[in-house]
């Protein structure tokens, strides 16, 4: 009898001292992940190279190719971390055709760039539009879904209207100073 009371105490006392890895996440109000973000980008993960090992267990870093930028100037190779847990699950979303809207800390002693919050800085996107929206997700897409499309076409239309404006100037000018010098 005082030996089964020894292995059960020494039993528990072994299951005291296991380490357990259980994250949850709190949910971030939009504003707030939009103000810690540095950098706001839209692409996809380079998931044919291996992740660099790193000491942090808790996410692994891949580079990022930017489709679009929205906020910040990330570098030229992008290296942003994914949560382990969910790197199968985007694996296979982005195998099937869909990008990454990431909001990501850069801090200036880490090698790589997280999401805000973890899952609250990773929004995925199909066709442009928001995929299985999560935390506050619809919120934070809402909050820069007009940022997402105008870059590409607010550009080239302004810098469009003003040669057309100079041209048009450069008529007026030209056809009004000849009808006084003749």
């Amino acid at each position: 009898m005082k030996k089964k009371k020894i292995v059960l105490l020494t039993i528990l006392l072994l299951m005291i001292n296991l380490k357990t890895s259980a994250t949850q996440w709190i949910t971030l109000e939009p504003e707030e992940v939009m103000e810690r973000a540095n950098i706001i980008v839209v692409g996809q993960y380079d998931f044919s190279k291996d992740p660099m090992r790193t000491v942090r267990r808790l996410y692994r870093p891949y580079e990022f190719r930017i489709s679009k930028t929205i906020k910040g100037e990330p570098p030229s190779s992008l290296l942003a971390g994914i949560y382990t847990q969910d790197i199968s699950r985007m694996i296979e979303f982005q195998a099937e055709g869909g990008e990454f809207l990431l909001f990501l800390e850069k801090e200036s002693y880490s090698k790589y760039a997280l999401p805000v919050g973890g899952p609250n800085g990773t929004l995925m996107l199909m066709d442009g539009e928001l995929f299985q929206p999560g935390f506050n997700h619809k919120a934070l897409y809402e909050l820069v879904e007009q940022d997402i499309g105008s870059p590409s076409v607010a550009g080239p239309v302004v810098i469009l209207l003003i040669c057309f404006s100079l041209a048009a100037l450069l008529f007026f000018k030209r056809l009004y100073s000849k009808d006084y010098c003749s």
